[in-house]
């Protein structure tokens, strides 16, 4: 997975599982990273006020996902 490797290249670690969006609102987790378009599809949901949300308009861009995912792993991390 893309999100795996960018945060690998920068020395961070996650454990990451696929869920479908139908499945979000019984989440526990402390990020949701989707594609763009689904993000009105979240704000359906009553969510968990804690979980970060990170939207990609490119799921498989290491830069995207550089630009957007890692600083907030890194904010959660420390």
């Amino acid at each position: 997975m893309v999100a795996e490797d960018v945060l690998s290249a920068n020395g961070l670690k996650a454990n990451m599982d696929h869920e479908s969006i139908s499945s979000a609102p019984g989440l526990k987790t402390d990020i949701i990273v989707s594609a763009e378009n689904f993000k009105i599809q979240f704000s359906k949901f009553e969510m968990d006020p804690a979980i970060h949300f990170v939207f990609l308009h490119n799921i498989v861009s290491k830069d995207e996902l550089a630009e957007k995912l890692v600083p907030v792993v890194k904010e959660l991390s420390e």
